[in-house]
Order: structure tokens, then C-alpha cells, then sequence
């Protein structure tokens, strides 16, 4: 077999591979044309979502009532001081096919793209563009095992391009390896993170007086980003905003 043969036939076997721990990643390297998510080539140049993949994912103004019971859910007790999601999740949508590979296919780019895009919208809140610091809601570390990395870290890096502000990672903790909450109910949820994180010994300081940013990919019930601003407040942040790339019907 000459050699562009043999180059040929390894990036395809590579396509055609589905791995957690960054084969997909390498595939973005070499088939930079075609759209991460439907595979068809995007309209615009550099772009790694086509157009029409990019349209069918619905935004989410204030006004949609979604993101204001959303909002009351998180801010409810003052726990939270804002919230700031991009996109309406939809069941079987084009944007849960784009975060399914994200977590579970090694798409990191996405998660860096959804980050900027996020960070150009930050900027324009006056709140969050004061805020002083990034903080990604962990993963276990057996799962981050399992998945090969933490997609909310590679939002928050995302982010971080745009913005400049720094990604306390490590910072938050989770330190139980809880069950999924997919098919939970809210105060299952609850009882499900109750505890289950931690600010590391001496890791306080980079949180004290500080206004943060809590970034994660998906809010559904809340229940996480609740039990993660409440750990971070009581490590001494002054304050805990909370972004999202989508914001779930609960009722759907």
C-alpha cells in the first residue's frame, strides 16, 4: 500500500471510531470542514457548526418563561445572585445531539465553542462581566475516569478566551460519585448532592470576597448548582452567579 493509502485508510478507521477519550477530538483535527454535529460542511469559513445546526438550537431571552422559573428556582434564597443561559434544551433537538457529544464523545471543541459564545454574552451583563473568577461544577473523580475529561472545564475555558478571567480549577470538589439525576425527582435530586461537595483546605482564599461564576453545561431542577453555590458561598465567595449553555423544561 503506498503511503497516502495507508495515511487514507488510518484517518478512516480513526472516523470511524466513537471514544471517550479523545479520538473524536482527533478527528476535528483532520476533517476540520465538515459540522461536528451533522457532518455536512459548514457555510461559513472556520466556523465548526453549519449554519442550520446552529439555527435549529432555540434561544432563550429573559422573557421566556422557561428561564424565569428557572431563575426563581436558583435565586430563590439568595444563594444565587443570577443566571444567565444561552439555548432551551430540547429532548431529541439538535442541541442535546450537540452536548451528548460533548460529555460522551469527545467533542471538546464544542465545549469551547458553546464557551465563547457564552463569554461574548457575559460580557455584554454588566453583573457578570464584573465577576472575578470562573468555577466549572465537578465531576467525580471516578467518572472523570470513566469520560476522560470535564465538559464544563472546557466550557470554562471557552470562556476564559473571551473574557479573561481566570478558571479556579480544583477549587470545587465533588465528593461523592452520585447516582445520575435524569430520573430523579426534585427532592430526590436534593437528597442526591446534599453534601456532596467541598471547597479543598487552603483553596478558600482564592474564593473570599470574590464574585463568581458557576458554569455548567445543562439546568434542570437546579438541585446541583444549588448545593455548588451554597459550598461556594460558605467557603467565603461574595457572591455566586450561575451560567448555563441550556436551561431544561422541567414540565416537558
Amino acid at each position: 500500500m503506498k503511503f497516502p493509502e495507508y495515511l487514507g485508510s488510518i484517518l478512516a478507521s480513526l472516523a470511524g471510531l466513537t471514544c471517550r477519550s479523545g479520538v473524536a477530538g482527533v478527528v476535528d483535527v483532520f476533517y476540520p470542514p465538515l459540522c461536528l454535529i451533522c457532518q455536512r460542511p459548514p457555510t461559513g469559513s472556520g466556523e465548526r457548526v453549519c449554519a442550520p445546526c446552529r439555527s435549529a438550537m432555540p434561544a432563550v431571552d429573559p422573557s421566556h418563561h422557561v428561564r424565569r422559573e428557572a431563575e426563581a428556582r436558583l435565586m430563590s434564597d439568595g444563594t444565587v445572585g443570577g443566571f444567565l443561559p444561552l439555548f432551551l434544551f430540547e429532548k431529541e433537538g439538535t442541541l442535546q445531539q450537540a452536548l451528548h457529544l460533548m460529555k460522551y464523545s469527545g467533542m471538546h471543541s464544542l465545549g469551547v465553542m458553546f464557551g465563547r459564545e457564552m463569554g461574548a454574552r457575559m460580557v455584554s451583563q454588566p453583573e457578570y462581566d464584573a465577576a472575578d473568577c470562573l468555577v466549572q461544577v465537578p465531576l467525580h473523580p471516578a467518572r472523570l475516569r470513566e469520560r476522560g475529561y470535564n465538559q464544563s472545564e472546557r466550557i470554562c475555558a471557552g470562556i476564559g478566551e473571551v473574557t479573561g478571567k481566570p478558571v479556579l480549577t480544583g477549587t470545587l470538589l465533588r465528593t461523592r460519585n452520585t447516582p445520575s439525576q435524569t430520573a430523579l425527582k426534585l427532592h430526590e435530586r436534593e437528597n442526591n448532592v446534599k453534601g456532596a461537595f467541598r471547597v479543598p483546605k487552603g483553596r478558600e482564599k482564592l474564593l473570599r470576597g470574590k464574585s463568581v461564576v458557576l458554569v455548567d453545561d445543562v439546568m434542570t431542577t437546579g438541585a446541583t448548582l444549588l448545593a455548588c453555590a451554597a459550598t461556594l458561598r460558605a467557603a467565603g465567595a461574595r457572591s455566586v452567579l450561575v451560567a448555563t449553555i441550556a436551561v431544561a423544561d422541567r414540565t416537558s
